[in-house]
């Protein structure tokens, strides 16, 4: 193995006899030159491998804790076990990597790994996220002195066209038939209680499903999420109504000595509701009633295809009706993003989804407009 200390080059045996073995060697002998002020090597590219690479990334997202860091259930790609960190998205890299060296993951593999994402199926949407991963490993090696920014590959170049962003919300009346507690074919309560927060409020599946007693102040009517609890890093203050407010306190009741750090949104069985299960209720409920996602365009009724795809609303269009809704109200947009937690005006202005009857509106005002006087 091969190291440097304040420019001084060194070069040891690591004693070890498997190749496993020799790989953690070295890792562990670049933390100690790291940790005494060192620098890591520019490594010779036959050394070293994508395993390599993917345990620095996972490593990065650990001691970062970052939010898409998974810990695996059962077993799955890379020869994972249960209880393994993973980022979704690794297992196709980790099939069609393995045991590659840098130097051989050059330009033309990482053209024939997009042709085989896409023979499998995947969009050009999850091919990019996958693409990014490995883009982010090579980065992250670059900075920890393993490889020289030479040695990483074209990537972005690879990238392919997206589709534009999706587009959908719900209408007022279709969500009352939704959430109807007078209809047993809508949403059970314990899905309606986190349906009509969601669309209360903006906030995403994600971030209600993980949501906890210390984050509601119910005198003041806000819910307080920490940087470490929202997808963008930032503190975020969301208003409740009165709705919202009622539901929480009924929840609050059902279990009046739970903990601060509990979650407040549970399973029928009192377990934290999984995003998979949701979403399985959600396609049924849907589509049994058949939920219409609005566009600009027109209106999907949410049904199976023949071949059991889910079509039509899905729950990130409750965030869309919520800023379509507080934008037609005439709330500023500056305290929308505040509220929703969009950072960027574009993305923000991409959720405000318009029906055609909201284009046709503002016709008429036009019309009121010229016939005031006042043009």
């Amino acid at each position: 193995m091969l190291w440097r200390v304040h420019g001084r080059q060194f070069r040891k045996s690591t004693g070890e006899t498997g190749k496993q073995a020799a790989k953690e060697a070295l890792r562990k002998k670049l933390d100690d030159v790291r940790s005494q002020g060192g620098q890591a090597p520019i490594a010779d590219p036959t050394k070293i491998t994508y395993e390599i690479l993917r345990k620095g990334y996972l490593d990065h997202f650990q001691i970062q804790k970052m939010k898409s860091l998974k810990t695996r259930k059962t077993e799955g790609g890379f020869n994972g076990k249960e209880g393994d960190n993973f980022v979704c998205g690794l297992d196709h890299l980790d099939k069609f990597f393995e045991g590659r060296k840098i130097g051989q993951i050059v330009e033309g593999q990482i053209t024939a790994y997009v042709k085989y994402l896409q023979d499998k199926g995947l969009g050009n949407a999850a091919i990019n996220r996958s693409l990014a991963i490995l883009r982010r490993m090579f980065n992250i090696a670059k900075d920890d002195r393993l490889i020289s920014v030479t040695m990483i590959p074209n990537i972005k170049t690879r990238m392919l066209e997206e589709p534009p962003p999706r587009e959908g919300f719900i209408r007022h009346a279709e969500f009352l038939r939704l959430v109807d507690e007078s209809d047993p074919k809508a949403l059970p309560p314990y899905l309606r209680a986190v349906v009509v927060t969601a669309y209360h409020t903006g906030m995403r599946k994600g971030e209600l499903l993980k949501l906890e007693w210390a984050n509601i102040d119910l005198a003041e009517g806000l819910i307080r999420l920490r940087a470490e609890q929202t997808k963008n890093k930032k503190t975020r203050l969301i208003p409740l109504n009165g709705e919202t407010i009622n539901i929480l306190k009924s929840l609050k009741m059902q279990n009046p000595f739970a903990p601060v750090d509990s979650l407040v949104f549970l399973s029928r069985r009192g377990k934290q509701i999984l995003d998979a299960s949701f979403n399985k209720v959600w396609n049924s409920v849907c589509a049994r009633l058949k939920i219409k996602q609005s566009t600009e365009e027109g209106d999907v009724i949410s049904h199976w295809e023949p071949d059991g795809t889910y079509v039509g609303l899905i729950p990130h269009d409750l965030r869309r009706s919520y800023v379509r809704s507080i934008d037609n109200s005439g709330v500023p947009q500056a305290i929308g993003q505040r509220i929703t937690g969009h950072l960027d005006a574009s993305v923000y202005a991409n959720y405000n989804q318009k029906h055609r009857e909201d284009l046709q509106f503002a016709v008429q005002q036009r019309e009121a407009y010229l016939a005031s006087g006042k043009a």
